[in-house]
């Protein structure tokens, strides 16, 4: 009698446990319902519209193209140089010198650009530029380096020692060519009488010239790559 007793108590008690839990779950769906969702929306839209703000505020990367520097010599006798060359409009090019920046300029409405009276250094000078993007929907950015070029600044006149003939040298009739040779620097041409000599790898030369009844003047010029001039003139007889 006692266990009947008992046993309707704690069935009387789980049923009462399993409804106060099934009431609870009800209670808590129906919150979720009406405030966690609607909670949960506004919060994922704000933090995706936050998100999509800072993608729009932030400034695009732009590919800027470098710039084309037109060509230049190889050398020069001229301590000051003009540099051109092309680009987009209302790009900034900086000019480089040696690896230092020289100077800038703005790109004009046909795509140029100059630098005027660059001042070159004694020996090489190695001459490249960047072009600046300027455009105001993209942070400021900068290209690569445009082609680049070595110039070669020399002002003194290449050596010229005449080894032979001697300057009133006579020949007799029989003598029909004299050999002009000499020394000059490496890299330098020669010139006989404006025939072209050959120069070796150490700046040696020669050229047979012919000779005229009398007297035969010789003139020789050295020319090196920057166009430095060393001149000589001597005078041989020849016997008639």
């Amino acid at each position: 009698m006692t266990q009947s007793r008992l046993s309707r108590r704690v069935e009387r008690q789980t049923k009462q446990s399993i409804l106060l839990s099934i009431i609870g779950i009800v209670a808590v769906l129906g919150f979720l319902a009406k405030f966690g969702i609607p909670l949960l929306a506004n919060v994922s839209y704000f933090l995706l519209g936050a998100k999509d703000t800072q993608e729009v505020a932030k400034p695009k990367n732009v590919y800027v193209a470098p710039p084309v520097l037109d060509a230049l010599p190889s050398a020069t006798n001229s301590a000051t140089i003009a540099i051109s060359g092309s680009a987009l409009e209302n790009q900034t090019i900086q000019l480089f010198l040696n690896g230092e920046k020289e100077d800038e300029k703005k790109v004009d409405k046909k795509n140029t650009f100059s630098f005027a009276d660059i001042q070159l250094k004694q020996g090489e000078n190695f001459i490249q530029a960047k072009a600046i993007q300027n455009d105001p929907s993209s942070k400021q950015q900068e290209s690569d380096f445009s082609n680049s070029y070595t110039i070669i600044f020399k002002k003194d006149a290449p050596a010229l020692n005449l080894e032979s003939p001697n300057d009133k040298q006579s020949f007799g009739k029989d003598d029909k060519t004299v050999t002009v040779k000499g020394k000059t620097d490496t890299g330098t041409q020669i010139t006989v009488n404006d025939l072209w000599a050959i120069v070796d790898n150490e700046g040696k030369f020669s050229y047979d010239l012919p000779l005229q009844n009398g007297e035969n003047k010789i003139k020789v010029i050295a020319t090196d790559e920057a166009g430095n001039k060393t001149e000589k003139e001597i005078t041989v007889t020849r016997s008639q």
